[in-house]
């Protein structure tokens, strides 16, 4: 038995020496990532309030509650229950939730390396973890906050991983199934990840049997939240939001506040540093396809497809935010190095080179620069939400309606209904998708009778029907940033 753990011990031993600079290159960029956020690692961020929903339903399921039951959102449950095991591991702390959203961020960094290294060498692939946590410190992207692309991308990237860039079987193949079918249940939009992968498969290899032990594998997570939801009387619910909600989204003609072609626009603004050279290596590719890394141009090919389809589903939903971007950061990453180690390996005259190499680096540097520089100012002002939630003197029983889901769980205060989050009731056009699951004025009505002692408005804008409970019970106690705190004790 001694001898038994001995070799165990060596082997693991030996393992780690010839992986040394791996791991080491690894836990700097860990420390790197922390740096890049580290203005922001102990706050909430008001450009993006999804994580405010998140939080507040994984709090909810750690008291007992379920998704979709005691309160509504638009994502897969998988997402939820994560938050909730991140309650309790951590808290009621934006901190905790901070650190572990830089271990996700370094995690896919790592798959990122991976897939790199098995088109370019060990410190090309570096360099495409390097670019995704770079452009994964942006504000303006929406990256700071702990949203659901950290949580989705890691199975997702594994999944590619294993479909795409390892000596595949037909076990692989189921693994990397259920890979995707965890991302589904985080958010659905990562079925067109599943089907950039599947597309492949099917036009390089050709194999039945692969494809469909990938799609059995997809289904058994959505198989096995069939079977709880049932189990609870809500498999309506579960249905509804995994194949109903985004195709009634998708159908109903709605566009973002910005077009879609302007949203691209300003997301490769946004990483300019590294889209500029994703560019350059699709020119590269088509101009020059025999010299352009020949034995993997499937692969690269793939990394284009698969910008596309997510870029195509983003399209669909009709909701292009800025933080939808980080979905196609990491095929973006990759395809910038791939051109950067061509280039530089491809570039016969020294000074061109030279020249090639400074420009990655200062633009680089620009980007990081305007990152922590952004991240300062949002620092300076302080976490609004925060000092929003400071303000609010709650009894347990109490109910507040706030139209910033996280001050729902920063003052651990009850939600008053269902479909109180904002996103429900503030706009018009969320009533005409889904007119048979609620209505605003009756939702608006089901809260006043809560009779909520605050009110936390993001804007001057009131929910319908709601303004002549402020006029005769509240008073506006302070207003800070674009928040507007609503006191209906005192009146």
């Amino acid at each position: 038995m001694v001898n038994f753990f001995k070799t165990k011990v060596d082997i693991l031993s030996e393992f780690i020496e010839k992986r040394k600079w791996i791991i080491s290159f690894f836990l700097l960029l860990l420390i790197i990532t922390t740096g890049l956020r580290f203005s922001t690692l102990n706050m909430t961020v008001n450009n993006d309030i999804d994580e405010g929903y998140y939080l507040t339903i994984g709090r909810n399921i750690t008291e007992g509650g379920l998704p979709y039951r005691e309160l509504w959102d638009n994502k897969g449950p998988l997402l939820y229950f994560i938050f909730a095991l991140i309650i309790k591991i951590a808290g009621n702390s934006i901190l905790g939730l901070r650190i572990i959203t830089v271990f996700l961020i370094t995690a896919s960094s790592f798959f990122i390396f991976l897939i790199s290294r098995k088109i370019l060498s060990d410190s090309s692939a570096m360099l495409a973890a390097i670019f995704f946590v770079f452009l994964t410190s942006s504000y303006q992207l929406q990256a700071l906050t702990s949203n659901s692309e950290y949580f989705f991308l890691v199975p997702v990237l594994a999944a590619v991983y294993i479909a795409i860039f390892t000596k595949v079987n037909i076990v692989k193949f189921f693994l990397a199934g259920i890979l995707f079918g965890m991302a589904f249940n985080i958010k659905t939009i990562t079925i067109f990840d599943f089907l950039a992968v599947a597309l492949y498969i099917f036009i390089t290899r050709n194999n039945l049997k692969n494809l469909l032990a990938l799609g059995f594998g997809f289904f058994l997570p959505t198989s096995f939240f069939m079977i709880f939801f049932w189990k609870e009387a809500m498999l309506a619910d579960y249905i509804f939001i995994i194949f109903q909600h985004n195709i009634k989204w998708a159908t109903a003609g709605f566009s973002s506040t910005v077009s879609f072609p302007i949203f691209i626009l300003l997301c490769f603004s946004l990483t300019f540093s590294v889209s500029l050279l994703a560019i350059g290596s699709v020119i590269s590719f088509f101009k020059n396809s025999k010299e352009f890394i020949n034995q993997n141009r499937h692969q690269i090919a793939f990394l284009f497809g698969w910008i596309i389809l997510v870029l195509v589903g983003i399209f669909l939903i009709r909701k292009a935010y800025p933080h939808h971007f980080i979905h196609v950061i990491p095929a973006i990453s990759i395809l910038a190095s791939i051109y950067t180690a061509w280039t530089i390996q491809n570039e016969n005259r020294k000074y061109a080179k030279k020249y090639f190499i400074v420009f990655v680096i200062i633009i680089n540097c620009i980007l990081v620069s305007v990152n922590l520089t952004e991240q300062f100012i949002v620092w300076a002002k302080g976490d609004i939400n925060g000092k929003i939630a400071k303000l609010i003197k709650i009894n347990r029983e109490d109910y507040i309606y706030s139209q910033i889901p996280a001050v729902y769980f920063l003052t651990k205060s009850n939600v008053p209904t269902k479909y109180a989050f904002p996103s429900h009731l503030l706009y018009a056009k969320y009533q005409e998708v889904f007119k048979p699951e609620f209505n605003i004025k009756n939702e608006t009505q089901k809260i006043i009778e809560k009779k909520p002692s605050y009110l936390v408005l993001s804007s001057k804008t009131i929910p319908s029907g709601m303004d002549l409970y402020i006029k005769n019970k509240c008073i506006l106690e302070k207003e800070i940033s674009s928040l507007f705190l609503y006191n209906c004790k005192k009146k």
